[in-house]
């Protein structure tokens, strides 16, 4: 599967040199450590497309 590395990961994930924001393939017991760190998250089609919530400033009342 695919992952983001994230702001919080070391040099290296899973023995892999990586900077934040690199996208990475590992197996799922290889990832395991790593995700349970927050070093990685799962780059799912629904993370990569996550629409924000409207701000409160456009809300309205009613």
């Amino acid at each position: 599967m695919k992952y983001f590395v994230t702001d919080t990961a070391p040099p290296r994930v899973a023995g892999r040199r990586v900077k934040a924001g690199d996208t990475i393939e590992l197996t799922d017991t290889a990832a395991r450590y790593e995700a349970q760190a927050g070093h990685i998250r799962l780059a799912s089609s629904e993370a990569e497309t996550a629409v924000e919530p409207p701000s409160k400033a456009s809300k309205t009342k009613g």
